[in-house]
């Protein structure tokens, strides 16, 4: 009985859409009708998220499903704060089915499963992303730029042209912030600070990553171009967001298709992007969007059939990521959707963080990327290489009378 159907309380990461009471009454219509269950959304803005929810699970506050990440996840585990799906997951086949063995073994601890992960770009790919005016102004061939070595010449060609005024949107050409270069570990899978894995060690050697060669060769780089003025001088402290929107280079992690979005964070009219790192499966990349049902949950099956239902019934997902068509969405009838809100004022009421939701492979992509975007996203996971330690968790448990042989790196 539609009317009878429990609530679920979901605990989301992001700002609060303004219109979320008249979309969850839409979505709720859907799935009570469908599988017997409503849903509530707790959000809890960006900057708070991480402190809430490790406040939440150690005092016992009541939720039955929770966006985490790999920062949460084994740390929630051994706390008891999420229910072991594995002997569940055979009530819901579809789910199951839809993603990858692969994705599953990512949040696969001990061989039990206590998560049902996100598949999108969960296999990571890094690119190189550049403003397209620069690059046919300065006749960069960036689809030959793979290396730190390969960017040598071109950053100091693009320097040259701030320097003599040609460039004036920037004072550097590789702004840097405190956090490194997006994705320069990516070919290590690193338990713990300073050490890790190379992802395609066959002996699955654990190393001072910072010593080997490919990131010395890197941190070379950047400190021969930081003496250059190639990179600003505040980048030892400068944060996310202190740079200014506009760079002629950065890199970003994403997939055929990303750059349409990429454009208009980075104050370009348009981009291009040539791949430099991956596509590579590791625990981390998969680990970056699951959802984790209490194990105090008085609604474990239901909560497990509704995140089936989010991540195969593709109506529901398109719903749940832009709200109710004619209000905060055009569907343009081609497979993709408008969000523009110069088109669809409505757009900005109502824009949750998508990614911590479910699955984008369900999603009508948003124009002006093609229609076939995710498609493409999905072939790409298809070739990824998999992690030597897909499937491995770092325990930082000390020795214990059951696991004597653990060490303890506390």
């Amino acid at each position: 009985d539609p009317a009878n159907a429990p609530t679920l309380r979901w605990i989301q990461i992001g700002g609060q859409p303004n219109d979320i009471e008249e979309v969850t009454d839409a979505l709720n219509e859907y799935s009570a009708e469908k599988i017997g269950v409503k849903v509530e959304f707790t959000f809890l803005d960006w900057g708070v998220w991480g402190e809430r929810v490790k406040a939440m699970l150690q005092g016992g506050e009541p939720f039955d499903i929770m966006f985490n990440t790999s920062d949460i996840y084994v740390s929630a585990i051994n706390l008891g704060s999420f229910a072991d799906i594995t002997d569940m997951l055979s009530e819901v086949p579809d789910l199951v089915e839809f993603i990858p063995d692969d994705v599953w073994s990512g949040v696969t601890i001990d061989d039990r499963i206590y998560a049902v992960p996100t598949y999108k770009d969960s296999a990571q790919t890094q690119y190189w992303v550049w403003d397209k005016e620069v690059v046919d102004m300065l006749g960069i061939e960036y689809e030959n730029i793979h290396t730190y070595a390969d960017l040598d010449e071109p950053l100091h060609l693009v320097q040259e042209a701030i320097n003599d005024g040609r460039i004036t949107k920037c004072n550097y050409a590789f702004p840097t912030v405190k956090g490194g270069v997006n994705g320069f570990m990516m070919n290590y899978d690193a338990g713990v600070a300073g050490l890790g894995v190379r992802y395609d060690d066959e002996t699955a050697t654990v190393v001072r990553v910072h010593e080997q060669e490919d990131l010395m060769e890197q941190y070379t780089y950047m400190h021969k171009w930081y003496e250059e003025g190639i990179i600003n001088p505040d980048a030892s402290t400068a944060a996310e967001g202190e740079l200014g929107s506009y760079c002629v280079v950065g890199s970003a992690q994403g997939f055929p298709g990303a750059e349409t979005g990429w454009a208009q964070g980075r104050g370009c009219d348009e981009v291009v992007i040539e791949a430099w790192g991956g596509p590579v499966y590791s625990t981390g990349t998969i680990q970056g969007s699951i959802n984790s049902i209490s194990s105090n949950s008085e609604y474990k099956s239901e909560a497990l059939k509704y995140l089936q239902l989010v991540n195969t019934d593709a109506n529901y997902r398109n719903m749940l990521a832009y709200g109710i068509e004619g209000e905060h969405y055009i569907d343009n009838g081609d497979g993709t959707v408008e969000r523009d809100q110069t088109v669809i004022p409505g757009a900005a009421d109502y824009g949750p963080a998508s990614y911590a939701q479910g699955t984008y492979m369900l999603l009508k992509p948003v124009s002006p990327n093609s229609p076939d975007m995710y498609q493409k996203l999905e072939e790409m996971n298809e070739t990824a290489e998999r992690s030597v330690l897909l499937g491995f968790t770092f325990n930082r448990t000390g020795p214990t009378d059951s696991d004597p042989d653990a060490v303890n790196v506390e």
